[in-house]
This record gives structure tokens, C-alpha cells and sequence, in this order.
């Protein structure tokens, strides 16, 4: 037999060379199988979703039971976690993004029509640098967050720190120092990068 591959072979759809091989011969023709729909899964994964969906509803509404403080249409998004909720004080209108950890001990005060964007660290908690172990070495300072205040995802305010109305704080900053009222800062550790005041 002699190679039947040609250009006019080659203009067949992919189903009659399905196995045309190396030689050049068409070994057979068949049609791709087609997709198994795996029902079970499809309902599996829409049950997780709804279930997930469900609990991070009811944590939202756990954690602001919890709170010292919490105002009207405050939004936990999913993942957020809070150490000692009952530090915490969340004025109205503040959202909380995905994934966002607030480690209360020390006061948390954040105002009203605040922006958190998602995994923001808010910290109240730090070990002391005084050359003896870390373990159970541990300080509390209070964090106050004005109204009006965006934060950017993945950012870090720190111990002690107190953050102005209107500020906005860049996505990854590490805020270790207070920040004025309008100010936008950002970097590693947090420098102004612009007011905000007209």
C-alpha cells in the first residue's frame, strides 16, 4: 500500500486522521468521545459554594455580636478573622475585604465609610526587642482608624499607630508610624507620598 497522506488527506477533518500515524495510512475513523458530564461534582461543588457562602454569613454575624462596638452595614467579606472581638470598635458603613485580620488585646477603632481592602493586617499586638525570649514577651497598643479612611490590600498598620480622616493607605504599605488627616502614604515603612488637602 502506498502512503495515502496528500494535501487532500490533510484538508479531512481532524476525526478521519484521527490515527493516520506515521505512516501515512488511515488506521480508522472515529469520532472524539464526548465529555462526560460528572453530575455529582457539578451539585458537590454548588452545595460547597452555597455552605461556604452560608458560614461566612454567619461568622460576619457572629463576630459582630462579638464586638465592642459596631455600627450600621458593616460588611465582613470572607475570610475575615478577629482575635478579641471585644476590643474592637467598628463604626457604620465599613467594609472589610477578604481575608482580613484584626488581632485586637490592645483597642481597635475604626470609624465610619471606611474601606479595608483584602488581607490588611491590623495588629494591636508586638514582642518586645529587650534580648530575652519572645515567647509570652508580648505588648499591647491601641489603634485608632478616623472615618473615611481607604486601606490597600495587603497592607500592615502596626501597633500603636493612629491613621486621619480621609487618608488612604497604599496596597502593601507597612504603616508603623501615625499618619495625618488627607494624606496618602505607601512603601515599606509607610512615607507620604501626597496630601490630599485642596
Amino acid at each position: 500500500m502506498t502512503p495515502l497522506f496528500n494535501e487532500r488527506m490533510a484538508s479531512l477533518p481532524y476525526i478521519m486522521r484521527l490515527e493516520l500515524g506515521m505512516k501515512g495510512y488511515p488506521v480508522k475513523c472515529v469520532e472524539k468521545p464526548k465529555p462526560h458530564i460528572q453530575w455529582h461534582k457539578v451539585f458537590a461543588a454548588k452545595v460547597v459554594s452555597h455552605l461556604k457562602g452560608y458560614l461566612t454569613g454567619c461568622l460576619g454575624e457572629y463576630y459582630k455580636s462579638k464586638l465592642g462596638l459596631c455600627g450600621e452595614d458593616v460588611v465582613f467579606y470572607p475570610g475575615v478573622s478577629i482575635i478579641y472581638p471585644e476590643t474592637v470598635r467598628i463604626g457604620s458603613h465599613t467594609h472589610l475585604g477578604e481575608q482580613c485580620h484584626l488581632r485586637g488585646g490592645g483597642q481597635i477603632k475604626i470609624g465610619d465609610w471606611c474601606q479595608i481592602a483584602n488581607n490588611v493586617i491590623i495588629a494591636t499586638a508586638g514582642h518586645r526587642l529587650d534580648g530575652k525570649p519572645y515567647y509570652g514577651n508580648v505588648f499591647y497598643k491601641d489603634i485608632t482608624i478616623g472615618n473615611n479612611v481607604w486601606i490597600g490590600s495587603g497592607a500592615i498598620i502596626l501597633p500603636g499607630v493612629i491613621i486621619g480622616d480621609n487618608s488612604v493607605i497604599a496596597a502593601g504599605a507597612v504603616v508603623s508610624e501615625s499618619v495625618e488627616a488627607n494624606m496618602v502614604v505607601g512603601g515599606i515603612p509607610a512615607k507620604v507620598i501626597r496630601s490630599l488637602k485642596k
